[in-house]
């Protein structure tokens, strides 16, 4: 019956099997309850309930997390600082001047 489904039902029958054991796991070690349901439709829902999971550092809560943040393609990007190049030198002048200055 599932081949017959589209992707995007299979990718919710997916989140949602996923979902329950997050419920489960997650009344189990930490007594909150969150929402199935909502937790399989809703991005940052489930964002919420992901960082919460991995907050209570269980590894099987890490693993469902995981899986979850895949089914739902909720990945993170990486965070790229930028320094201007004025600031860079500014910086770099500033140093080199508090080594050699002679007191």
């Amino acid at each position: 019956m599932e081949a017959t489904m589209s992707n995007g039902m299979l990718a919710h029958t997916e989140s949602f099997s996923i979902a329950t054991q997050i419920y489960v796991r997650l009344r189990r070690v930490t007594g909150r309850v969150v929402d199935a349901m909502y937790l399989a439709e809703n991005q940052d829902y489930a964002q919420y309930v992901i960082d919460l999971a991995l907050g209570t550092q269980d590894a099987e809560l890490t693993q469902y997390a995981e899986r979850l943040r895949v089914a739902m393609g909720l990945y993170q990007e990486p965070v790229v600082v930028k320094t201007a190049p004025e600031r860079v030198s500014k910086i770099a002048e500033t140093e080199v001047a508090a080594r050699f200055s002679v007191f």
